[in-house]
């Protein structure tokens, strides 16, 4: 399914969005947003805390909002090169959902391949015409995409299929409760701040992939 947020400038999301959304959506989150000169991006894989700094830095620097996405994958494997944002010299962008028009191969995702076969060679400018739009919309079917340009300029394709939260644009509801209801909520981790739940977490103050990694 996956999870993109779009946050304005100016607005903050609630931690426990980020909770919920990574718990959802657990195969990696990113990052992007526009410094004043640029675009920055972030990716990562497993480590809750690393992202939450991200986020901090992203907020402090950030000139035009700060563009989240969880995934949760459908197609291709999990590593940081299928992580979203996906970052070309014209723009980059994230996306929620699949994309059953593109072709795509291999170990790399559809969104993947959508990047580097058509979101490569346009800009928000092109975007923007009203023609281009809507072939775009209708070409991606039910997903959505949010897409920030090398001015920080941001544009939402099929922004009727998300929801608006005090001023925040979310791409579906997987920020506000976790999908398996039985995975009952036992605090955070003391190490990276995610969130421990089931069985095997119930009595720890640590979560079961920071403990691996201490015995390792």
């Amino acid at each position: 399914m996956c999870l993109a947020i779009f946050q304005p400038q100016g607005l903050l999301i609630p931690k426990e969005h980020f909770h919920t959304g990574w718990d959802n959506n657990h195969d990696g989150a990113g990052l992007l947003y526009h410094n004043g000169k640029h675009l920055e991006s972030f990716k990562v894989l497993r480590d809750f805390k690393e992202f939450l700094d991200a986020y901090e830095e992203a907020n402090a620097k950030a000139q035009s909002g700060v563009i989240t996405h969880f995934r949760r994958a459908s197609v291709g494997t999990i590593d940081l090169d299928n992580c979203h944002p996906f970052v070309y010299s014209n723009l980059g962008f994230v996306h929620n959902g699949t994309i059953y028009n593109q072709w795509y191969k291999g170990d790399k995702s559809d969104t993947f391949w959508f990047g580097e076969n058509i979101m490569s060679k346009l800009s928000l400018k092109v975007l923007r015409n009203k023609a281009v739009a809507e072939l775009l919309s209708t070409y991606i079917g039910k997903s959505k995409l949010i897409i920030m340009d090398q001015q920080g300029a941001t544009r939402i394709v099929n922004p009727e299929m998300g929801e608006v939260n005090k001023g925040i644009w979310y791409s579906n509801g997987e920020y506000r409760m976790l999908r398996n209801r039985l995975n009952l909520d036992y605090g955070y981790c003391v190490v990276c701040d995610r969130r421990l739940f089931g069985r095997m977490e119930q009595y720890k103050t640590i979560c079961n992939d920071c403990y691996d990694d201490d015995r390792d």
